[in-house]
């Protein structure tokens, strides 16, 4: 009997689902119904569950495994494009810190030139603690 719903299509079991009467065999015996719920983790349905799909259309389990295959390559580009926005982020960030480096560093030489010990001491000194800074921010993100 439970195959019999089983092999039914989805209207049907919505007729019957609408009759909410229980019929009981003339002969004395108990008539039970079974219901059972099948659940599954992952990407794909397991191999029985596709057959079923497969028995209802041919098409639906062909069209199952397409659509993994796109979603797949889908969430691979995602994960590339977003891989490579961060090596671009990362590079621009070290141009910058180049950059700042070497203005520090050529204003700390042109105040020695000038004679201005104190602020070459001070722009050096905030140098030397910007390197420190980031290079130890570099390390704790490891």
């Amino acid at each position: 009997m439970s195959q019999e719903i089983l092999d039914r299509s989805d209207v049907d079991l919505r007729q019957q689902s609408d009759d909410t009467s229980v019929e009981t065999p003339d002969n004395g015996e108990i008539a039970a119904v079974s219901v059972a719920a099948v659940t599954y983790k992952g990407p794909l349905p397991p191999p029985a569950i596709l057959q079923g799909y497969k028995e209802i259309n041919p098409a639906y389990a062909d069209m199952i495994m397409q659509d993994f295959v796109k979603n797949s390559e889908h969430y691979r580009n995602a994960e590339m494009a977003e891989l490579e926005a961060q090596i671009k982020e990362s590079r621009m960030g070290q141009r910058m810190a180049f950059l700042l480096s070497l203005a520090l560093l050529c204003i700390v030489a042109l105040s020695v030139w000038l004679g201005n010990i104190t602020f070459a001491g001070l722009s050096g000194g905030t140098f030397i603690v910007l390197l420190l800074v980031g290079f130890l921010k570099k390390n704790q993100q490891r």
